[in-house]
């Protein structure tokens, strides 16, 4: 029974191609969120099967909030020297929920789930006829993501990846490839409100492939 989340959205962008394979770019967003789906906790009574006692449960249910107000800043850059380039990019997001915060009373009101306050990405990367080979850093902020299973709000802390990827063209249809990801071997971390309070670690690792391609 729960209606859409729809948005009204609104962008301006500028973008400065100052030389052959170079760009500066800068947008501005507005989202105008109605409906976003919220948390909403009520109490009722229930008969406890192991003594037949009646005793007060607390239910969990998604419901139609009063929606969301998402503005925010992205600024990019990409520039080729040669053979070698580089592309950056940086958002900055501020997101305000028309819902009223009580933490208490109603977990997860006055929250926006999934949106970090900041996210860049930096990639540096080297091609030719022979080679093409890649390198990315990417970083988010803490951010809300929902309750758990408890009811207790749920954060992830804030987390950065490094990958990389190398792809030489051995002959005219056949590609080595080589893929790294998570190269530092970070951990995604949850907590509840305060990062003292861990809720769960993945410990992903760092995974290596190796692979040819063949193209026909």
């Amino acid at each position: 029974f729960l209606d859409p989340e729809t948005a009204n959205q609104f962008d301006v962008a500028y973008e400065w191609y100052f030389e052959d394979g170079a760009m500066l770019s800068a947008t501005a967003f507005f989202k105008d969120v109605e409906g976003s789906v919220i948390n909403n906790q009520s109490t009722a009574t229930r008969i406890d099967s192991r003594d037949s006692s009646v005793v007060d449960v607390t239910f969990v249910t998604p419901t139609n909030g009063k929606g969301s107000d998402v503005k925010g800043l992205e600024v990019g850059y990409q520039q080729e020297f040669d053979e070698f380039g580089v592309v950056a990019n940086y958002t900055y997001t501020d997101a305000e929920s028309r819902q009223d915060r009580d933490a208490v009373a109603a977990p997860g009101s006055g929250l926006v789930r999934g949106t970090s306050e900041h996210m860049y990405n930096l990639t540096g990367y080297y091609e030719n006829n022979l080679l093409s080979a890649r390198a990315s850093y990417n970083y988010r902020s803490n951010y809300y993501d929902g309750l758990d299973a408890f009811g207790s709000e749920l954060y992830t802390k804030e987390f950065a990846q490094m990958d990389a990827s190398v792809t030489w063209h051995a002959a005219e249809d056949v590609d080595v490839v080589f893929e790294g990801v998570n190269l530092l071997g970070e951990k995604l971390e949850h907590y509840h409100i305060d990062e003292s309070r861990t809720a769960r670690i993945y410990d992903n690792g760092t995974r290596l492939v190796v692979g040819v391609n063949y193209s026909f």
